[in-house]
């Protein structure tokens, strides 16, 4: 997790479970082994539904995905011979080619010496709390059909045109989501998650700390950010992606701090992904750990570096859209974003007050490597949420503006199928508030639906037969735009508007040449499109003025 604690699976790839008594035992710790290769697992690429869900081919096939050497599980032959010398395989992650043990600081050096093992680096361990188990209070589905009362959850919606998108009846409906947590504790009692249990949606369950099935009597901070993502009570609160299935995964310890949780976050990532997972959903970050020598420093914030960002990165060239929290150390001496919320190819998400300004915690950017972070941002700072008790209040962090925006990614994807998760992401980003001129405390700004939905219209419309091409574009704010007609039909009017509908400009035109000059210097920075009607049709264009 972060600092503020809290910037704060079943294909499952169940790992060999001990007891907590043992994980106690004097001098042992928890190291990650990395090994050499991948030799003798049993798998090959050219049969990837032996160790690949066909959901999870199907994500890959839709992207033109290939599958590549880090999907073949961990080989059993190497796990095989490190339990022949006695030592238990906590965990293990095809990713990173790694398993994590427990062991003393004289066996690991042995280890170290097997001709499959690369290196090891020491984790820290994890604490054991006594679990206790909820029965289910079930009310019908939601009635997609009728207007929905979002109370005090209304502007965080309406922020980003939530609203406008479950007008136009999407809210991530076939769409899978995995959300990576502390733990949700009571989420099976609440009358806001009723409609998840009662209609099957919560699809699987695992506790990757204590290694069970049950994540509902853990910590609270998973529960509030589902609340905010796939709750339905109206007139209290309304999830953008309430009608999404979903995992539920708990992967951080709330009571500690260490390495050891960002490998159980890629080992969850993998599952997620194994499984057929279309979303990742995660509102947690690390920075610094109980044991300080493993603390992070900003140059490891590269997107390439730390555990986490590694199996984010490979997450998201898995085809699955990842969404991260930037993190709550805006307002702090560190006040950069933590991991993995610096990888590439995700989204980010930062926060910003009702009226849409920078939130004072939120984390800023850039990446180690210079890169524009966060992404995007949407309500943080007073988002309205669901408590563990059944009540509701408004609460701050990016870990709630990363489920809300999250909540608009899914439900624009299942309105839009067939585009891939990297061009969601696109889309997102020319949609938001300042997409031209973006900075590392709002990153592209505040996404909007309407501006998303548009551009796939416009650009899905007469796609394989344009009648004209627009350049330069992106256009300079002194250039004129130039239409280039590619028939011979005469113009009869030019048509420029906002991504929102609004129309800037409208020109009658009689064409004389193959060029036609339209006159932009007028028009503010962002998005347009341009409606070009000729005499026997019309077609629109996106084009974007710096």
């Amino acid at each position: 997790m972060v600092k503020n604690k809290f910037h704060i699976v079943l294909v499952v790839v169940l790992f060999i479970t001990v007891s907590f008594s043992d994980i106690y035992a004097i001098g042992l710790k928890y190291y990650l082994v990395q090994l050499k290769d991948k030799n003798n697992s049993g798998y090959t690429i050219n049969q990837p539904q032996s160790f690949l869900s066909p959901r999870a081919l199907n994500r890959r096939n839709k992207q033109n995905i290939a599958i590549q050497m880090d999907d073949i599980p961990v080989s059993s032959y190497y796990t095989d011979s490190l339990q022949k010398l006695g030592l238990t395989v906590w965990s293990k992650s095809k990713w990173l080619n790694a398993v994590v043990i427990y062991t003393d600081i004289t066996t690991i050096s042995k280890v170290n010496s097997l001709s499959f093992v690369l290196g090891y680096q020491p984790l820290s361990r994890i604490e054991n709390t006594t679990p206790c188990y909820s029965n289910l209070n079930a009310i019908k589905q939601p009635d997609a059909s009728l207007p929905l009362n979002y109370g005090n959850s209304s502007s965080q919606n309406t922020m980003i045109g939530i609203d406008k998108m479950h007008e136009d009846g999407f809210a991530g409906q076939e769409m899978q989501i995995a959300v990576l947590d502390a733990g949700f504790n009571n989420a099976n009692q609440l009358s806001v998650f009723d409609s998840l249990f009662i209609n099957n949606r919560i699809l699987a369950t695992y506790d990757y700390v204590k290694k069970e099935t049950s994540v509902y009597e853990d910590h609270s901070h998973g529960t509030e950010v589902l609340s905010v993502l796939a709750g339905y009570s109206e007139g209290n609160l309304i999830g953008g992606a309430y009608r999404s299935s979903f995992y539920l995964l708990r992967t951080e310890d709330g009571d500690s701090e260490s390495l050891l949780e960002e490998f159980n976050w890629a080992v969850a990532a993998e599952f997620a992904d194994s499984a057929g997972v279309d979303v990742i959903a995660s509102s947690l970050g690390y920075t610094d750990f109980d044991n300080t020598a493993l603390s992070h420093q900003y140059i490891d914030f590269n997107g390439n570096t730390t555990i986490a960002a590694k199996a984010a990165k490979a997450a998201a060239r898995k085809g699955i859209l990842v969404c991260v929290s930037a993190g709550n150390d805006g307002a702090n001496a560190w006040k950069y974003i933590s991991t993995p919320a610096d990888t590439d190819s995700i989204i980010t998400v930062g926060s910003v007050d009702s009226q849409g300004k920078y939130a004072y915690f939120s984390s800023i950017g850039p990446s180690a490597d210079g890169r524009i972070k966060p992404d995007l941002v949407t309500k943080g700072l007073g988002a309205w949420v669901a408590t563990t008790t059944g009540s509701y209040t408004s609460s701050n962090g990016t870990s709630f503006s990363c489920p809300i925006l999250c909540g608009l990614a899914a439900g624009y994807w299942s309105e839009f199928p067939n585009l891939t998760n990297q061009e969601v992401i696109a889309n997102l980003k020319k949609s938001a508030s300042q997409y031209i001129n973006p900075d590392n405390y709002l990153g592209y700004g505040i996404p909007n639906y309407v501006t998303a939905k548009n551009m796939v219209l416009a650009l899905e419309k007469n796609n394989d037969d344009k009648p004209f091409i627009i350049f330069p574009n992106p256009t300079l704010t002194n250039l004129p735009l130039v239409i280039r007609m590619l028939d011979t039909s005469k113009i009869i009017k030019i048509s420029v508007y906002k991504a929102d509908g609004e129309i800037v400009e409208v020109v009658e035109i009689e064409r004389l040449a193959q060029d036609v000059f339209l006159n932009i210097t007028h028009l503010t920075q962002g998005v347009y499109f341009l409606k070009v009607m000729t005499s026997n049709q019309s077609h629109t264009q996106q084009f974007v003025k710096f």
